[in-house]
């Protein structure tokens, strides 16, 4: 580019694929389980114009990065029934629909207990979708002046503008 001035560059790429799974049970079968499911793919690109002269010193660059993330989540999660909530709320009812105390206790623990039998667990299933997007750019300047052999002005600048897109669909 001539005699003062060079032109310089790093580009970079990586991914990162990650794959987490869980038993949340521990028991023999898989009845609670999740995992995740992510991947990003980051990248970026810097160059620079530098200026070498006699009493001026500096360079002019821009910067661009990018980082493209997905991430999906699964679980299902195996709640038991809460029996002693049921006969506690079932007995409440009917000692206020007028039946004595040990009725209404026996007669909400046999509703409670052929309840439980039919559903024992409530299974919540869950998934989600997150992508996100980063996108950075940069202009950056800084020069050196010097103004005596040992006495020197420094000054520069840098501007960045950051653009987020993030969004998550749960089910």
């Amino acid at each position: 580019l001539g005699r003062n001035f060079t032109l310089s560059g790093v580009a970079s790429w990586s991914q990162v694929d990650l794959v987490q799974r869980y038993d949340g049970d521990l028991g023999p079968q898989t009845l609670s389980y999740g995992g995740q499911d992510e991947m990003i793919e980051t990248s970026s690109l810097e160059a620079r114009l530098n200026y070498d002269g006699e009493r001026l010193k500096g360079l002019v660059g821009v910067f661009h990065a990018t980082r493209d993330a997905e991430r999906k989540s699964a679980s299902l999660t195996n709640v038991e029934f809460p029996r002693a909530t049921l006969v506690s709320l079932l007995t409440a009812q009917l000692v206020g629909g007028g039946y004595p105390l040990a009725l209404a206790q026996a007669t909400a623990g046999q509703f409670a207990t052929a309840y439980i039998a039919q559903l024992p667990v409530s299974p919540v299933d869950y998934s989600s979708d997150a992508p996100e997007l980063v996108e950075t750019t940069a202009l950056f300047s800084d020069g050196t002046f010097a103004l005596t052999p040992n006495l020197s002005v420094l000054g520069g600048f840098r501007y960045d503008r950051e653009k987020n897109t993030q969004s998550s669909v749960q089910t």
